[in-house]
């Protein structure tokens, strides 16, 4: 019979709250066995030199959700704005380019439009 290798998964660098989630359940299993616990040595003093951090952790991996859920918020508020404007936009400048005529395009800067009138440079023959 073939041996089946175990394997214990752990999160990557990319499945943060996953790394923090994983630490916090570890540092209370060891806060809880003490003395008795098997992390020992310099591996424990780093941990429990990290470990009060934890919560902390965790807590700004919520906000930051919170926020994402609040700047998607604006982000679709924003669009929604812009998508109303814009035609209207486009009225205007066919609006202006109507009054000033096509002699006059260059007033139309004053009401924020960019105004190119340079010439094209011509085309290079194809080889």
């Amino acid at each position: 019979m073939a041996t089946v290798r175990t394997r214990i998964p752990l999160p990557n660098t990319k499945d943060q709250i996953g790394a923090l989630t994983l630490a916090a359940t570890i540092y209370e299993k060891h806060v809880t066995d003490g003395a008795n616990s098997v992390i020992r040595g310099q591996l424990k003093t780093d941990f429990e030199a990290l470990g009060p951090e934890l919560a902390s952790g965790i807590d700004y991996h919520k906000r930051a959700v919170e926020l994402e859920k609040q700047l998607e918020d604006a982000y679709e508020k924003r669009d929604n704005v812009a998508n109303r404007a814009r035609p209207i936009v486009q009225r205007i400048s066919k609006a202006l380019q109507s009054e000033y005529g096509h002699g006059n395009l260059r007033q139309m800067g004053a009401h924020g439009f960019t105004v190119n009138d340079t010439p094209h440079s011509p085309k290079s023959p194809k080889a």
